[in-house]
């Protein structure tokens, strides 16, 4: 109960608190009550659909070593677990790239993998839109924008995937929290990031319904439901694709980072464009 006199001794007041009725002087206070009673009451009536934060036996390691994973080894990280990246590609030679990309029939997007470049359009390595007839050319530029840019770059080829749908542009991450644990991010994508800094987290594992949570947290699921020329998302879809997500970096404790930024959401499917994924050995142990 609400009262600008609940400060004072009020003999009706006192009967209140003795029946266990609070009494308070602030509205704030007391809708934030109200508000605070409310959650209490929908997560007991969905207990049985949230996660006992149980993590499972450690999959064997992700690669060995530690620091960032060549996006092809963490393409298949994530592919292996159960995660629809959609297609892609490495191709070790131009004449492969070229094969890749008349294969795939539709412009795809081209970049380098160099253990010396993680950031590759610093440098010149992606090229986006390459079709048949521009294939080889596309890739030797990148090849010797890369060269030039970064003289000690070893080559080891370059990742070919398709060209994303016009889509809602999303940011899924992951890492290991020194004190939480496992945690997956969630949050508009792209160059939205810095500029709305709309992000919300969990501790991983988690449930579909929990993942649902997530995404109606931010300001990104008001994009979902085909806001103005966007495509309408299947957000069940994207809530597995965020459970999915959790159960990676919960059973690989040698993930520090998982990073897929952006992620394209279209009518055709949930789709990360880069997959970034740092090892540490801060947690290496748990897997004797």
């Amino acid at each position: 109960m609400q009262s600008c006199y609940a400060s004072d001794e009020v003999s009706n007041h006192d009967r209140l608190r003795a029946g266990g009725v609070p009494v308070i002087n602030s509205i704030d206070h007391a809708v934030r009550v109200v508000a605070a009673l409310d959650r209490r009451g929908r997560r007991l009536a969905t207990a049985s659909q949230r996660s006992p934060l149980t993590l499972p036996a450690p999959a064997p390691r992700a690669a060995v070593g530690t620091g960032i994973l060549d996006e092809p080894t963490a393409r298949t990280l994530v592919e292996d677990a159960g995660v629809d990246i959609g297609g892609w590609t490495f191709a070790r030679t131009v004449d492969e790239v070229v094969t890749a990309v008349v294969g795939y029939a539709r412009p795809c997007a081209l970049k380098i993998v160099s253990p010396q470049v993680i950031h590759k359009s610093d440098v010149g390595g992606v090229k986006l839109n390459a079709v048949g007839a521009t294939a080889a050319e596309n890739a030797q530029a990148i090849i010797d924008a890369v060269t030039e840019n970064v003289p000690d770059a070893v080559i080891d080829g370059i990742v070919v995937t398709p060209m994303a749908d016009t889509g809602v542009e999303l940011l899924v991450g992951a890492t290991h929290d020194p004190i939480f644990g496992p945690v997956v991010a969630f949050g508009s994508g792209g160059v939205m990031v810095e500029a709305l800094e709309d992000v919300t987290f969990r501790a991983a594992p988690f449930t579909e319904l929990e993942a649902h949570e997530m995404i109606d947290e931010t300001i990104a699921s008001r994009m979902l439901d085909g806001y103005r020329h966007l495509p309408v998302i299947d957000r069940t879809a994207l809530a597995r694709f965020l459970v999915r997500v959790g159960d990676i970096v919960a059973a690989h404790p040698e993930i520090g980072e998982l990073d897929l930024n952006p992620v394209i959401a279209s009518n055709t499917g949930i789709v990360p464009v880069d997959v970034r994924i740092v090892l540490s050995d801060t947690l290496s142990g748990a897997h004797a």
